[in-house]
């Protein structure tokens, strides 16, 4: 079987978008943002959450140039993803 890297879910009005790094993360980040406000859409930012790992030298991740929250933890229909990188049922 391969693997495949996944680097969003989306499910109605939620998306929680991933990266292997923070470069590509901001890339992710800032092509969503575009497209959605491209499409008359809206980021509710005060919703907005991020989890990175131990080794992110960044301190954000902003989305339209305003600053997201950073957490240890979220979870997204059912399933934590932690910090670390682990994530359980």
């Amino acid at each position: 079987m391969r693997n495949i890297k996944v680097s969003e879910f989306v499910y109605a009005d939620d998306i929680l978008v991933m990266a292997a790094n923070e470069e590509a993360l901001q890339e992710n980040v800032n092509v969503r943002a575009k497209e959605l406000n491209k499409n008359s859409m809206t980021i509710v930012h005060e919703k907005q959450k991020s989890v990175v790992s131990k080794e992110c030298r960044s301190d954000n991740i902003p989305i339209d140039g305003k600053s997201v929250e950073r957490v240890d933890d979220i979870r997204y229909f059912g399933s934590t993803i932690e910090r670390g990188g682990n994530g359980n049922k």
